[in-house]
């Protein structure tokens, strides 16, 4: 790895796959000048090596993608615990994509399923925030166990909604407190 300063500028060559480029905008009078995150300016480039690599990459076609919705991440706000531990009582941030609970089927919505029996615990009631990215409401009581986190939807995006109800699930145990 490589680096570089002068004036206002970095760089960062990584290993010739990559470089990060750097620059800072604007005038400044002092040290204690205020230098916002609209005057960073990040450039990413490509080097030989990578470029070499991706001209080895085989593509191959495995049929029709995927929806694209996701479950990326749950946190417990209270504690502050990522996809880790629940604790019933507690906020709970859930963030992802194409995950909007949407409409009034009886399947649809955020589940807690029990790992050890299957057992299901839905979130009653309206979500806080409930959109496209982001759910957020409070944890329901839940056995002190293990659990995965389910959201059924019929959300597609924009003013699409799917006949049928998808389930999107993150593949990651959590314990309950």
């Amino acid at each position: 790895m490589r680096g570089g300063e002068e004036p206002g500028r970095l760089f960062l060559q990584l290993g010739g796959f990559c470089s990060l480029h750097t620059r800072i905008t604007g005038t400044y009078h002092g040290a204690n000048d205020h230098i916002g995150a609209e005057n960073l300016h990040v450039a990413f480039r490509t080097l030989r090596y990578h470029k070499e690599l991706l001209l080895k990459v085989k593509i191959g076609n495995e049929g029709i993608a995927g929806d694209g919705a996701c479950i990326d991440e749950i946190l417990d706000v209270h504690t502050e615990s990522i996809n880790s531990v629940l604790t019933p009582g507690n906020m709970v941030q859930i963030l992802g994509h194409k995950i909007k609970v949407e409409r009034e089927s009886p399947d649809v919505g955020v589940w807690f399923v029990n790992q050890t029996d299957q057992s299901q615990t839905k979130i009653t009631g309206h979500l806080k925030i409930n959109r496209n990215t982001e759910l957020f409401e409070l944890i329901p009581a839940l056995p002190a166990e293990t659990c995965k986190v389910e959201i059924v939807t019929q959300f597609s995006s924009g003013l699409f909604v799917l006949k049928e109800p998808r389930s999107i699930t993150l593949p990651v145990v959590l314990t309950v407190a």
